[in-house]
C-alpha cells in the first residue's frame, strides 16, 4: 500500500509539472494595414498606416491580423509594436495621443479600394476612430526612428480570445486639448515599407498535449486499479 501511495504522489507531482506550462510568446505578423483618409479614400495597393488629425484634415489607419493558429481563449496579454520611422511624428503640436480601437467593419470591406468619396468608405473611417478603445498612449518626436510598443487593456484581450481568423483594428491620433488651429499632429507618417515592423506580440498559456494528459489518465487509471484489486485481495484474506 505504501509503495502505491509513492506511486501516486509521483503521478500527481508529473501531471502538476505537465499542466503547469509556462506561456508561450506568439509574434504575428500584420497581413495588411492601411489609411483611410478625410474623405474617405482608401487605396488598398498603399500598406502605410499614418495616423494624424487636425481642425481640417483626418487620416485614421488600420491593421489587420490572422488569428488561425491561436487557441481561443489562450491569451493572457496582448501588445502592439508598430514602427515609427526617422520622420515619423509630425506636425505642429508636440506631442499627440494615438489611440486604438475596435473595427466592426467586415474585413473584405476595411481592405478594399475607395478611390473616390462614398457614404460607405466615410462609415469606415468613423468606425476606425470609435467604438470600443483598446488603450492608448502619449507619442512625440522622441518615438521617432523606433519600435512603439501598446499595451492593449482588457476589452482587446476578451475580443482576441473570442476572436479566430482575421482580426482588425484601428487607430487615429487625438489631443488631450483641442487642436487650435494651426496646431496639427500625425504618426508614422513615410511608413509602410514591408520591413516596418507591424506586429501582435500574445503572451498565451500552452494546452498540453493530448498524449501528455491520456498517458497521465492512463497511469492514474491503473493505479487505482491495482489499489481495487489490493483492497479486494486484503478483504477475502480477512473473510478467510
Amino acid at each position: 500500500m505504501l509503495r502505491c501511495l509513492r506511486i501516486l504522489c509521483l503521478l500527481l507531482f508529473v501531471t502538476s509539472a505537465a499542466l503547469s506550462v509556462s506561456a508561450d510568446t506568439i509574434t504575428l505578423n500584420a497581413v495588411d494595414s492601411g489609411i483611410y483618409d478625410l474623405l474617405g479614400l482608401h487605396n488598398a495597393a498603399s500598406k502605410a498606416y499614418t495616423a494624424g488629425e487636425s481642425t481640417s484634415i483626418q487620416v485614421r489607419n488600420y491593421f489587420v491580423f490572422d488569428l488561425s493558429g491561436v487557441a481561443p481563449g489562450s491569451i493572457t496579454s496582448v501588445t502592439l509594436r508598430l514602427y515609427n520611422p526617422p520622420n515619423g511624428y509630425q506636425g505642429v503640436s508636440p506631442s499627440a495621443r494615438y489611440n486604438i480601437f475596435d473595427v466592426t467593419t467586415p474585413i473584405p470591406d476595411l481592405q478594399a479600394s475607395y478611390l473616390s468619396p462614398s457614404p460607405f468608405s466615410l462609415d469606415i473611417l468613423t468606425d476606425l476612430g470609435t467604438g470600443i478603445n483598446y488603450g492608448s498612449v502619449i507619442v512625440s518626436s522622441a518615438d521617432n526612428d523606433s519600435v512603439i510598443n501598446f499595451s492593449l487593456n482588457a476589452a482587446a484581450l476578451s475580443a482576441i480570445n473570442n476572436a479566430s481568423g482575421l482580426f482588425a483594428i484601428g487607430g487615429r491620433v487625438t489631443s488631450d486639448v483641442p487642436f487650435p488651429p494651426a496646431l496639427s499632429a500625425a504618426i508614422f507618417a513615410f511608413s509602410g515599407q514591408p520591413q516596418d515592423t507591424r506586429q501582435l506580440v500574445l503572451e498565451a498559456t500552452p494546452v498540453p498535449e493530448p498524449t501528455t494528459v491520456l498517458l497521465i489518465g492512463t497511469g492514474l487509471a491503473g493505479l487505482a486499479a491495482k489499489i481495487r484489486r489490493r483492497r479486494r485481495q486484503a478483504t477475502k484474506s480477512e473473510e478467510a
